[in-house]
């Protein structure tokens, strides 16, 4: 994670730093479902101008699990989602917490040669982790289709 905000005031979470982390991936890709989930820790490296309630500087500290489902419903449609659960370390109690659930749909098709799904999801947050957080969420995507290499 870099940090990419131009003024203090747009950064969030202390997005001010540079974080590095761990992630690990498992999906279970099968003919009709796939599912899994990708779990990812960033932990601040660096100065950074965030602050505890005492003052002291706090470094990023964030966990991010996007679980994942989709079960095809023709061979170029599928229906499923794939929301973000965040868990910011530097909160305390149930305000650590940003948990999605949601649905969307996505069809694969051709732009020239290239394979391209596009998708749009909709979340409603059934906890957020401040007052600020959003209360739904739209996600629209467009991935390259690679072909399968095993």
């Amino acid at each position: 994670m870099f940090p990419t905000a131009e003024e203090d005031s747009l950064t969030t979470l202390g997005a001010d730093q540079t974080a590095v982390g761990p992630a690990i991936v498992a999906l279970k890709i099968g003919e009709q479902n796939t599912y899994g989930a990708v779990v990812q820790h960033f932990q601040g490296v660096g100065s950074s101008n965030l602050r505890d309630a005492n003052g002291k500087e706090e470094d990023i500290s964030l966990t991010d699990i996007q679980y994942v489902f989709r079960h095809k419903i023709s061979p170029s449609v599928q229906v499923g989602f794939a929301p973000n659960i965040q868990v910011d370390w530097n909160k305390e109690g149930g305000d650590r917490f940003s948990i999605p659930i949601g649905l969307g749909i996505d069809k694969t098709t051709t732009i020239g040669k290239m394979p391209i799904r596009l998708g749009i999801e909709t979340y409603y947050y059934v906890k957020k982790n401040d007052m600020f957080g959003p209360d739904y969420g739209l996600r629209f995507f467009a991935i390259p289709v690679m072909p399968k290499l095993f």
